[in-house]
């Protein structure tokens, strides 16, 4: 089932909690997740 990746991190912070390793490591990597899932988007549209 997919799901939005924002919404996908918003719940893993809601999981663990704001001082968790997780979320602080989530929190530094969300720019990097987002561009590769905008980029992996975009090019499944152009090949579609």
């Amino acid at each position: 089932m997919p799901v939005e990746a924002e919404a996908r991190l918003l719940e893993i912070h809601s999981r663990y909690g704001p001082e968790h390793p997780v979320s602080r490591s989530i929190t530094k990597a969300t720019p990097c997740i987002t561009a590769a899932v905008h980029a992996a988007q975009a090019a499944l549209d152009a090949g579609s």
